[in-house]
């Protein structure tokens, strides 16, 4: 989380390497983007902005608290978050990042899925809940 905030750490490093990497693929276009879900969404969000990509999805991610700065010459970014999400992030990430991007002119499209959950895009497999899951999801809105 910390990384996050900060916007450098060992996964930005790893992420750039990746990116690095398949830009020099011959079979790549030279657009590359980032997708995450959950925390991985954080990273997207972090991501967007000066590090190459051409596209970001974010999905049930947060928004940075200085979303107007942190945000500034990102690449476009696809937003997919749940209207049940009671997560912290959750509440109110989608209309932040929305406002944000509008009005640092990023092209973007972020959509909250009413009667969605946290999770939304997961479709996990009842026979891997656990008791401790079961109540995580009970708790966050996740479906």
């Amino acid at each position: 989380m910390r990384e996050i905030a900060s916007g450098a750490g060992r996964a930005f490093d790893d992420i750039d390497s990746v990116r690095g990497w398949l830009s020099r693929d011959d079979q790549c276009t030279g657009k590359i983007g980032v997708i995450g879900f959950r925390m991985g969404g954080a990273y997207a969000v972090a991501l967007a902005p000066g590090h190459g990509f051409s596209a970001a999805s974010v999905n049930y991610g947060g928004c940075p608290k200085h979303a107007g700065q942190a945000l500034a010459g990102a690449c476009p970014i696809v937003g997919s978050y749940g209207g049940n999400d009671r997560t912290p992030m959750g509440r109110s990430a989608a209309p932040r990042l929305a406002h944000a991007l509008a009005a640092l002119g990023v092209d973007h499209y972020v959509k909250v899925y009413p009667g969605a959950g946290h999770g939304l895009i997961n479709n996990p497999d009842p026979a891997d809940a656990t008791p401790l899951l079961i109540f995580l999801a009970r708790i966050s809105g996740t479906r």
